[in-house]
């Protein structure tokens, strides 16, 4: 904090220095700032202060949790209770597991890829058949000699 405080007056002295202009209190400035600069320095003593405080968190509880019953599953238990799968364990393992599994998810996935190829398709055909017919009607009113055919196919 002391050499904060001697920069400062440092530049203050030579900022008075290199103005060049005598000042009638310089004398008394310099002697306060020399007698500043010479006083011990001031300490912040920090003092260390134990805690004293507690936080406490309570949950809480609504009038109604006496008075409703406990929440019900929104599904029913799967036939044979809910350990089924111990109890198939036990008896046949095979019981109730079907004979064929077939994954029909890459089938749904292609037809949808071919009902967009198709979408696609038509959408195409429909804007080119708008070009060919505004082509048309352009050329009907102007003169299009020496031009490609419409239609291009």
């Amino acid at each position: 904090m002391s050499s904060l405080t001697g920069g400062v007056a440092l530049a203050a002295v030579v900022a008075l220095a290199v103005q060049g202009q005598p000042s009638a209190s310089g004398d008394e400035d310099l002697t306060r700032i020399r007698r500043a600069l010479s006083a011990p320095a001031k300490r912040l003593d920090l003092v260390d202060i134990e805690p004293d405080f507690r936080a406490r968190v309570d949950e809480r509880r609504s009038r109604l949790d006496g008075l409703l019953p406990p929440p019900q599953p929104m599904v029913p238990p799967p036939p044979g209770g809910l350990y089924q799968f111990e109890q198939r364990q036990l008896g046949n393992p095979w019981a109730g597991q079907p004979l064929v599994k077939v994954d029909v998810l890459p089938l749904i996935m292609g037809a949808i890829r071919h009902m967009r190829s198709a979408y696609r398709g038509h959408l195409e055909r429909a804007a080119r058949d708008l070009v060919i017919a505004e082509l048309a009607d352009f050329c009907a009113v102007n003169s299009c000699e020496g031009a490609a055919p419409v239609g291009g196919r």
